[in-house]
């Protein structure tokens, strides 16, 4: 592991740059219809990883850039599917809507690349360094200018219904927090200053937090009702 870790200091800030697309386009795999969470334990903890190793903001920038560029291009796929309705007519919005917007949606990867940089957390606080800054340009991502709040960490737990009950416990951007909190924290085995014993006490805090808000989904679900409500209409709307 050191050595890997060493190797990734010394890689060019292209192949940093690299990685970081790489990790990004794994992490959307997390995201509806795959839902396979357990890719973000691997893709947060490599970017929080290349974050360090960056040598610059411009290079904190470009790999949080990189990062979410691959996590939008490969998340978002679907939108362009909407041109191919008539494509004869819009074939030429292809390209931005595949790549255009997540040109765009990179910017604030890149912000939360260069405010990780600003607060240089050490030791057990990495990864919650991280999941304030992640959390913070969701947040931002889902407001500004109009907002585009899509495939939010939170979304990884689709099929993970007691841990997705959460949401009404704090809503969509509370569980975001938590989910980057989580998948960030294997990265405290890869940190050379944090002793292994306090290593494990951080994984055995962020296992002892889901195994408590599974607990609290799993009596909640337990004490649903299925039963209709005498008055009430629903309509959902795409």
């Amino acid at each position: 592991m050191r050595d890997w870790i060493d190797s990734l200091a010394a890689a060019s800030p292209r192949r940093r740059a690299l990685l970081a697309f790489l990790a990004g386009g794994l992490a959307a795999f997390a995201m509806p219809p795959a839902g396979f969470f357990p890719v973000l334990f691997i893709a947060y903890p490599a970017l929080i990883l290349l974050w360090r190793a960056s040598e610059s903001a411009r290079q904190a920038f470009t790999v949080g850039w990189c990062f979410a560029f691959g996590f939008h291009l490969i998340g978002l796929y679907w939108i362009s599917f909407a041109l191919f309705t008539d494509i004869a007519r819009f074939w030429w919005a292809l390209p931005l809507s595949a790549a255009g917007l997540p040109v765009v949606l990179g910017i604030y990867g890149g912000l939360a690349g260069l405010a990780y940089r600003w607060l240089r957390p050490r030791g057990l606080l990495a990864p919650v360094a991280f999941a304030l800054v992640w959390t913070t340009a969701e947040l931002l991502r889902g407001w500004a200018f109009t907002g585009f709040p899509w495939n939010l960490p939170a979304y990884a737990w689709e099929h993970v219904a007691i841990l997705r009950q959460s949401m009404a416990l704090f809503g969509a951007y509370g569980l975001s927090l938590v989910t980057a909190l989580l998948a960030a924290t294997p990265v405290l085995f890869c940190i050379t200053e944090i002793p292994r014993r306090k290593a494990l006490s951080g994984v055995a805090a962020a296992g002892a937090l889901a195994a408590a808000l599974g607990g609290w989904g799993a009596w909640r679900l337990a004490g649903a009702s299925d039963e209709m409500v005498p008055g009430v209409r629903l309509r959902l709307v795409q």
